[in-house]
């Protein structure tokens, strides 16, 4: 996969952590519709109401619904984990470069933490990254610092 814009390079970067926010939504929803559950039945024990029973069934099949998204967001999670690290190992970087952005784009810690376990000033790191990205998208001769992604 050849990047044509630093815009492009970090959507694919950022990739995981969108995933990763959208897939904790999904697990809040889940967690609030099986406390509904809960109550529902609870309310509905001593009483018979069709209306409980069919928002306990509505909520059932929605559990369904969120666990099957959930599934499926996981699988598209670690995949976009495992293409981030192997584009990260691929690249023709230092070692501190691949653990600034192995640590931003795998781990998500904020440049402030990186800089804090690097044992740098925040400024740093940033310019770090910065000169990460532009080496990704630089061309030498016909080769990217960063080596193509086949996905």
């Amino acid at each position: 996969m050849k990047f044509n814009s630093k815009e492009e390079l970090e959507k694919f970067l950022k990739g995981p952590l969108k995933i990763k926010k959208n897939l904790d939504k999904k697990q809040r929803e889940l967690e609030v519709k099986r406390g509904d559950i809960n109550i529902a039945s609870a309310i509905g024990y001593g009483i018979k109401s069709n209306n409980i029973s069919n928002k306990v069934e509505h909520n059932v099949i929605e559990i369904i619904s969120l666990e099957e998204q959930i599934e499926v967001l996981k699988s598209t999670f670690i995949d976009d984990i495992n293409s981030v690290n192997k584009f990260i190992e691929s690249a023709n970087l230092k070692e501190i470069e691949k653990r600034i952005l192995k640590f931003k784009y795998i781990d998500f810690l904020s440049f402030e933490e990186i800089a804090y376990i690097e044992n740098y000033r925040v400024k740093t790191i940033y310019k770090y990254h910065s000169k990460c990205i532009l080496k990704c998208l630089k061309k030498r001769g016909s080769k990217s610092h960063c080596g193509e992604l086949n996905l």
